[in-house]
């Protein structure tokens, strides 16, 4: 069971990012109704920019920023549960701010790894030539 601070925490949080979400949501549509009204007295060829552009932000959205916003929300869950099982629980946070540390020390020792593994891999690259 979380504390009531964790509780109203977690409820700021899902209520600033849905007010960021329907924000950013209500700017794409009038930037959209901008372009449409913009788009009726400019020249044919800058017209398709416009479109080709447009479409490219759509790709990018639909590519990259909506799965990175799910990928997101999951990552969120999974720390939410882990914290539960961890904490068992119990969650305050003294817990909580125990796992951050773990993790970030985790991550600390992952990075240190890959570092080594390439500067070996580097070493081993200059050594053969």
């Amino acid at each position: 069971m979380t504390r009531p601070s964790l509780q109203l925490a977690w409820a700021h949080i899902n209520t600033t990012v849905s007010f960021l979400s329907a924000h950013c949501a209500s700017h794409v549509a009038c930037f959209g109704d901008s372009l449409t009204s913009l788009s009726q007295g400019l020249p044919d060829a800058l017209n398709q920019l416009l479109h080709s552009v447009r479409g490219l932000f759509l790709l990018l959205y639909k590519t990259v920023l909506l799965p990175l916003w799910h990928m997101l929300l999951e990552a969120l869950a999974r720390a939410q549960h882990h914290c539960h099982e961890a904490c068992r629980g119990e969650v305050t946070w003294d817990c909580v701010k125990t796992q951050l540390s773990e993790a970030a020390h985790w991550t600390w020792l992952c990075l240190q790894d890959v570092t080594v593994a390439f500067l070996d891999w580097a070493l081993a690259m200059i050594s053969q030539q």
